[in-house]
């Protein structure tokens, strides 16, 4: 299992897309659950999530990334549990193992309890940095997660083929 953190528009998803084309993984996302919930809440389609995260819902003043940070922390880790996401990925991950025998990627690891998670399973953490990204609305599911020894870093700095081929390396390591 790879976890994969970093800021908002440093590469986690290509970096996961990558790892699910190429190296046989299989994706799992913690937020998946919310980003279905906010989609049928205001009438989009799944897949153009990522293209409108940032526009404000005109009836309801939040945009989807609000939204969905808001669902997953504030009401999800506060109110609920603080591993309500951690139990309900991990689960994904087991039944993907069991099913297609594909270890799983997960691109949207955000607090430490969720690293903690992957690395208890025998997993890694991939942190990414991209220096040039843009900053998105300040969150504490941006703050970022705790970097422990055995964790790799990626600065996403270069080209497409720079960043697979970092991949790449970390791949042959593990």
């Amino acid at each position: 299992m790879i976890g994969i953190t970093g800021r908002a528009r440093a590469g986690k998803d290509t970096i996961g897309n990558y790892l699910v084309e190429h190296h046989n993984y299989g994706q799992v996302s913690f937020a998946e659950p919310l980003r279905q919930f906010v989609c049928k809440l205001v009438g989009i389609d799944r897949r153009a999530l990522d293209f409108v995260k940032e526009d404000p819902v005109p009836w309801l003043g939040k945009s989807p990334r609000q939204m969905l940070q808001t669902l997953g922390t504030e009401w999800g880790r506060m109110l609920v549990n603080e591993n309500i996401w951690v139990l309900v990925a991990m689960d994904e991950a087991r039944r993907l193992q069991r099913h297609s025998g594909k270890s799983a990627v997960i691109t949207d690891v955000r607090f430490d309890n969720e690293a903690d998670a992957i690395r208890q399973r025998g997993g890694r953490i991939i942190h990414v940095a991209r220096p040039d990204a843009l900053a998105v609305a300040s969150h504490v599911s941006e703050a970022g997660v705790t970097r422990e020894p055995a964790d790799f870093v990626i600065v996403n700095d270069g080209t497409l083929d720079d960043l697979y081929a970092t991949v790449d390396e970390i791949m042959e390591r593990l």
